[in-house]
């Protein structure tokens, strides 16, 4: 069995090293010292600020909005760019006729 001398006071789980205490105890005081410069998300280990920080990466090909999750992009893209709806003034396409005449109001109120 593999000795685990560096035991956490909060719930006893022993460890190899001392630095993977320090991780595990920052699970207990709330304690996150990873944080994203993108967002406010903080992390108490780096690999979860690493697996978080891919999630800024995913970007609409078509305007380059970004976006959490793949299922974000994928509505984002059915909306306003893949549908039969396009706008007369720019290449934005939707999925329904009301969201043209909403995207005009808005992106094209002086012409």
């Amino acid at each position: 069995q593999l000795k685990r001398p560096f035991k956490c006071d909060t719930c006893g789980k022993g460890f190899r090293s001392s630095q993977n205490l320090k991780t595990h105890e920052n699970t207990h005081t709330r304690n996150h010292p990873f944080k994203c410069e993108i967002c406010p998300s903080g992390f108490n280990q780096k690999r979860l600020l690493e697996n978080h920080m891919d999630s800024h990466n995913m970007m609409c090909k078509f305007c380059n909005k970004k976006f959490k999750k793949e299922s974000l992009i994928a509505r984002h893209i059915k909306q306003y760019h893949d549908g039969e709806f396009k706008c007369d003034l720019c290449e934005m396409r939707f999925e329904k006729p009301e969201y043209v005449k909403i995207h005009r109001a808005r992106k094209h109120k002086s012409e």
